[in-house]
Formats: structure tokens, sequence, C-alpha cells
């Protein structure tokens, strides 16, 4: 009676289909939650580097902007230099024409001037 009994227990022992089947669902169920895992986390990676990326453009855009403004500065400096060493008309006849204050020669040398007034 015992021997009888045996194959039962072992028919118990083993799992059945619907327990395979179980088990099967189970570890897909496992597995597609770390395949949900790991996609959220590449989701997250990607939106991360896209926000990498924009911050990149934006801080090139501005570093583009501040070298044109520093190029344009450079330039109006220039120009600034050039107004100043530009002298009137007015000053350019004046000295081509040998106008000197009164009391005073006018040499061929425009930078020497000689004073005839009383000493």
């Amino acid at each position: 009676m015992f021997d009888q009994m045996r194959p039962n227990i072992v028919a118990l022992e083993e799992p059945s289909n619907w327990q395979k089947d179980n088990q099967k669902m189970l570890k897909n169920m496992a597995n597609s939650q770390a395949f949900k895992a790991k996609l959220v986390a590449f989701n997250k990676e990607c939106k991360e580097k896209m926000k990498e990326e924009v911050a990149l453009r934006t801080l090139k855009n501005k570093l583009s902007v501040f070298e044109l403004e520093q190029s344009i500065s450079q330039e109006i400096n220039k120009v600034d230099c050039l107004e100043e060493e530009v002298m009137t008309t007015k000053d350019l006849y004046d000295e081509a024409m040998g106008i000197t204050k009164p009391g005073h020669a006018q040499t061929q040398n425009l930078l020497v001037k000689v004073n005839i007034g009383d000493g």
C-alpha cells in the first residue's frame, strides 16, 4: 500500500503545467520589470544628456555673442582712436597756411615757432 501512494507523492513533487506556466509568467514579469527599470534609467540619462547639450549650445551661443561684442568693441575703439588723431579742416588749414599767434613767426618746419616779440 505504501508503494501505491509513492507515485502520487512524486507526482505532487513535480510541478504541474499550471505551476510551470505560473513560474514562466513570474519570470517574464521579473524580466519585464527589470527591462522597464533599465528603460526608465536610460530615458532619464537621455533627458539629462539632452539638457546638457542644450546648456552647452546656450553657452556656445553666449560665447559667440560675447566674442562678437568684443570684436565690435575693439573696432569701435579703433575708430575712436582714429577720430582723436584726425584734425578738423580748420586745424589743417591753419597749420598748412602757417597762421600763428600774434608775436610769433612761422618757419618752414611747422613744429618750430620763433618768438619775435619783446623779451
